[in-house]
């Protein structure tokens, strides 16, 4: 559990205090990030890059307390994906040229069964019933339904890298 300095030029993690790159000698001044470290649960990373010291200290005792609520009395805030979805979508249209196809996708095939779900809660059998319906509707190529199925799995690891939802990929 750690916060450190990050060298612009050789991404090397350095103490908060440096005033000097140990490795390329690049001098800090203004512009400095922060990478946040803290350990889950079950030992795994989480880690994020911020652009202040104080927004860096606010999320480490965030993530911090998570740990330790969930760890202790298992208690953590599962989402719903609608709202995954929504945040999903506001980050797609700024870097994704093909976000109104994800768009479609979703709300013609995926809203239909999912919408209102806790993440936790949705499993392969409930994916599998997503694409039973678009099979039942009619016949779609098998790559339309591809497409469909790598939307479901991206939507859940986008979640687990913003740190919404620290459970499971059903896909």
């Amino acid at each position: 559990m750690a916060i450190n300095l990050i060298c612009p030029k050789c991404a090397t993690n350095l103490s908060v205090r440096s005033k000097i790159c140990r490795n390329c000698g690049y001098e800090f001044k203004n512009g400095k990030k922060y990478r946040v470290i803290v350990k889950d649960q079950n030992g795994k990373r989480i880690s994020k890059v911020l652009d202040s010291i104080s927004m860096a200290k606010r999320y480490e005792g965030k993530l911090k307390t998570q740990v330790i609520e969930n760890k202790l009395f298992g208690i953590y805030r599962i989402p719903i994906i609608d709202e995954v979805w929504a945040r999903y979508l506001t980050w797609a249209k700024d870097n994704k040229k093909s976000w109104r196809d994800d768009e479609f996708r979703w709300i013609h095939h995926v809203e239909i069964k999912l919408s209102g779900k806790k993440m936790d809660t949705i499993t392969a059998f409930d994916v599998q019933s997503v694409i039973d319906q678009m099979k039942s509707k009619r016949e779609y190529a098998p790559a339309t339904i591809k497409h469909l199925i790598v939307l479901i799995r991206r939507v859940f690891n986008w979640a687990k890298e913003m740190d919404l939802y620290l459970g499971d990929n059903p896909v």
